[in-house]
């Protein structure tokens, strides 16, 4: 689950116009979940602390945008 939310994570980073700052954003989050100890991940928290660091630094109108690629998505992860 981790590695898949991994690339699910840099996926995203690739798709928002190819900028290296939200896909260096994104790295960062994926790598901060992918060492953490949780057994379970919960996609509401990734979601606020993806909000969390993109409004900090000034993509909040990308934000939606991402939040709702997770959303979607996480019946498909749920089921890998």
């Amino acid at each position: 689950m981790k590695d898949s939310l991994e690339k699910f994570l840099r996926a995203i980073g690739g798709l928002i116009e190819d900028d290296a700052n939200i896909k260096e954003i994104l790295g960062q989050i994926a790598e901060h979940y992918k060492n953490s100890t949780e057994l379970e991940l919960d996609f509401e928290d990734i979601v606020v602390k993806i909000d969390t660091e993109m409004s900090a630094l000034g993509y909040a109108k990308k934000v939606p945008f991402v939040v709702a690629l997770i959303e979607n998505s996480k019946a498909f992860l749920e089921s890998q």
